[in-house]
């Protein structure tokens, strides 16, 4: 399990450049593919011609946006400057002309998790608590610097470059609507409804104030829907939508629910409490078991799949030092049989022993490692309770959908547009400032 870390609020500089035209933003950078397109800006590919390193650059056209888009973008920008862990997006720079802004940031390959949920249908629980290990440590960290996110959904959960300790490599994004809390109390509560419905806290719906346990009750509602492929409430009407939340009667209904832990289930409802106050808090998740993976998943005590390849790499590395000590010394007892110009029928160690005994030696290494393949493989099936491969169970969890090699861009996600979570029903309930 990877160590949950809490970093304290960035202290780095973030370069913010101005520019006289768009000419001199291509003077530094290289365009690449398309990633996405929305009403008023784009998000490609890009290079740095200078080092070669490749990021996404987000184009905001700040005329058509108009005034309200760009202030959110404005706040985006100085949230994200304060910003430094691994599980949020990383901004690197900045740069604007008259009517454009370019926000060069980390590139995460691999889409978004929404939209690998809606190839797969479902996640098993075993990568439901990878993904989840590190959203929960990056929701902890920002609240822990007084910052709310208040759109927490997989549409702004992206995937990076995976890695052999994180299959699944989360980036948390989309910081528009997020507000940064000046201290704790009813004087510093929030009161404006915004958000996505469906992952509405119940607090937000009636606005009575709210702080920033919103985030983890969206927090649930992604849990539940990583599990189920489905959010825990849903109706054709939003009015119909927001009755449910705010009744807060969770089912477990759904089959997918018969595989999964009684931690898991434990945890989404300490996530989902209709009441803030009894609601679990971030840092109470990072401790919770079931996170910590010290819970069993179908009646198998949980091998943690990080540690476990964490184990099997070491292993590996240390092998192959070995055998790389073994090889240098059959070869220098070659050399130095030669050397003596020693007679190979006559010399225990002379050359047709030592490349006979090197061939041995590299078979039983080869031996070693599928033998270690093996066994590290049968554990992940054991942990996942899957009967398909160690790949299957790390990345193939549900049902897939087969890549037909489309390469359009695919439909731009919210992060590219600071305006669009904000369409949230009209509450004729507020009054005075919103925050």
């Amino acid at each position: 399990m990877p160590i949950l870390r809490y970093k304290n609020q960035s202290t780095r500089q973030v370069k913010h450049t101005r520019l006289d035209d768009d000419v001199d933003f291509e003077q530094h950078f290289d365009y690449g593919i398309l990633l996405g397109k929305g009403s008023f800006g784009t998000v490609n590919e890009a290079i740095r011609i200078d080092s070669g390193e490749k990021f996404a650059v987000k184009v905001i056209n700040k005329e058509k946006a108009g005034s309200a888009a760009v202030k959110l973008l404005e706040r985006e920008v100085a949230i994200m400057k304060k910003v430094d862990h691994p599980n949020i997006i990383f901004l690197e720079e900045v740069l604007e002309t008259q009517t454009k802004m370019y926000l060069v940031m980390e590139l995460c390959s691999h889409g978004g998790l929404e939209e690998m949920l809606n190839e797969r249908k479902y996640f098993l629980e075993q990568d439901v608590l990878v993904i989840m290990q590190q959203l929960a440590d990056a929701i902890a960290y920002i609240h822990e610097n007084d910052i709310v996110h208040r759109d927490l959904k997989l549409d702004n959960i992206l995937l990076a470059e995976p890695t052999d300790e994180l299959p699944f490599n989360v980036k948390l994004t989309d910081f528009g609507l997020s507000y940064t809390r000046g201290g704790s109390g009813s004087d510093y509560m929030m009161n404006q409804v915004v958000g996505t419905p469906i992952y509405m806290a119940p607090e937000v719906i009636t606005n009575y104030g709210y702080s920033q346990q919103c985030d983890i009750w969206s927090l649930g509602v992604i849990l539940f829907k990583l599990i189920t492929g489905n959010p825990p409430f849903m109706s054709f009407s939003e009015e119909d939508l927001f009755d449910l939340i705010k009744k807060g009667e969770l089912q477990f209904s759904h089959e997918n629910w018969k595989n999964v832990s009684p931690a898991a289930k434990e945890l989404v409802e300490g996530l989902m409490k209709v009441d803030p106050a009894h609601r679990l808090t971030s840092k109470e998740i990072v401790s919770h078991p079931w996170i910590k993976g010290e819970q069993e998943m179908n009646g198998t005590k949980t091998i943690n799949v990080l540690e476990m390849m964490k184990e099997y790499n070491i292993e590996q590395k240390k092998l192959a030092e070995e055998q790389q000590l073994k090889e240098q010394q059959l070869l220098q007892q070659q050399n130095n049989a030669n050397e003596q110009n020693a007679d190979p029928t006559d010399n225990e160690q002379g050359p047709l022993t030592a490349i006979a005994e090197l061939e041995s030696s590299q078979e039983i290494q080869r031996k070693k490692s599928k033998d270690i393949k093996k066994t590290s493989s049968a554990s992940t099936l054991s942990a996942s309770g899957s009967s398909h491969s160690k790949k299957a169970s790390l990345s193939s969890p549900g049902p897939s959908t087969s890549n037909n090699g489309d390469k359009k861009a695919r439909p731009v996600p919210s992060y590219m547009q600071p305006t669009k979570s904000s369409r949230a029903p009209k509450n004729p309930n507020i009054k005075g400032k919103k925050k």
